[in-house]
């Protein structure tokens, strides 16, 4: 799903930006950015 070699990109999801997930180095893992998006869809 991610390139480890590729830097941290933002990724349009439902129209918007999620930037401050994909700063986060140690987030590397659907099932942690997963619940990350889920919080910001508030």
């Amino acid at each position: 799903m991610f390139d480890e070699n590729e830097p941290a990109t933002l990724i349009p999801i439902n129209d918007r930006y999620l930037p401050e997930i994909f700063l986060k180095p140690n987030i590397t893992s659907a099932e942690e950015i997963l619940p990350a998006i889920e919080k910001s869809k508030i």
